[in-house]
């Protein structure tokens, strides 16, 4: 009320542009299409699983995923603080400093997300036995099989970012979600035909491991995006660093039985593999200037 009688500009008006309400309504729909098929992936799982298998099955699940949410929160965090800058660097017309970030992010969130999800895949029968005492059948295959979905499909939050930065996602969001959609289909024909009860992990990651290559090419069709440079830039770093830091921590594993001091010892042999492989690996020069900066600093 103080704004409005004091500022003449402050005042309610009745506004319709046809072409605008079109174009919200279009983009709203579109992202709403995106985020329900997410959901749907998730829970369609638990459906089938209910259908096939007996409630242990569907308890192990649930017990995984829980999992999973817990180490996932960090990444969609990182992938949330980027998601302005890469929107802002777009409607500023920096494409260079947009493709940078998008880079910096999908390599950034990949690195968060394997931080803490290799000691917990290394050592999740141990780490279940100490919270559950006598954890459910199939709940360790489950959990690191849910996490290495989650691990691949970290790389896509900057994707996704600038490809809902540009605006026109009716087509990207119809491909993707198309996509992710077939894992009802092919899980249930897979269950029907007598494959094992992880075979629908198998199918969800297989298609997340489908639904980025399209997203790259998607991306390509609104920004002039070069997936090469992706891969040079993001995906042979990342994969470098992967094979590399796991080497260490599965000999621990390998070699030794479970006790605390095991897990405190791949925890740590994790994190320092991950770190000095991440530098070595997974860093560009210029990135490494800047992380020494900052460390200093």
């Amino acid at each position: 009320m103080i704004c409005i009688r004091k500022y003449q500009e402050c005042r309610f008006e009745i506004y319709w542009n046809k072409n605008l309400f079109k174009e919200i309504t279009s983009y709203t729909g579109w992202n709403l299409f995106g985020a329900s098929v997410g959901i749907f992936k998730n829970q369609i799982i638990n459906i089938l699983l209910n259908q096939f298998f007996n409630p242990g099955v569907v308890a192990a699940r649930a017990i995984a995923s829980s999992i999973n949410n817990a180490v996932a929160s960090f990444s969609i965090n990182f992938g949330v603080a980027i998601r302005p800058q890469i929107v802002k660097s777009y409607a500023a017309g920096q494409r260079e400093e947009m493709l940078r970030t998008v880079f910096y992010g999908a390599k950034g969130t990949y690195f968060l997300m394997f931080f803490f999800t290799l000691p917990i895949i290394i050592e999740m029968p141990g780490v279940l036995s100490l919270w559950l005492k006598t954890p459910p059948e199939n709940v360790v295959l489950f959990a690191r099989l849910i996490l290495l979905d989650a691990l691949i499909d970290s790389v896509n939050n900057p994707i996704m970012a600038a490809a809902q930065a540009t605006g026109k996602i009716k087509l990207y969001q119809s491909s993707v979600g198309g996509i992710l959609l077939l894992n009802l289909p092919v899980s249930w024909i897979a269950l029907l035909l007598g494959a094992p009860v992880y075979s629908v992990f198998l199918v969800s990651i297989f298609f997340t491991f489908v639904a980025s290559i399209i997203r790259l090419f998607m991306l390509r069709r609104l920004i002039d995006f070069s997936i090469l440079e992706f891969f040079a830039k993001v995906l042979i770093p990342v994969a470098s660093v992967s094979l590399v830091a796991i080497i260490l921590p599965l000999i621990v594993f390998r070699l030794s039985s479970f006790n605390i001091y095991r897990l405190l010892i791949t925890v740590l042999l994790c994190s320092a593999s991950i770190i000095g492989c991440i530098f070595l690996f997974g860093l560009t020069s210029q990135e490494k200037q800047f992380l020494k900066s900052v460390i200093k600093k």
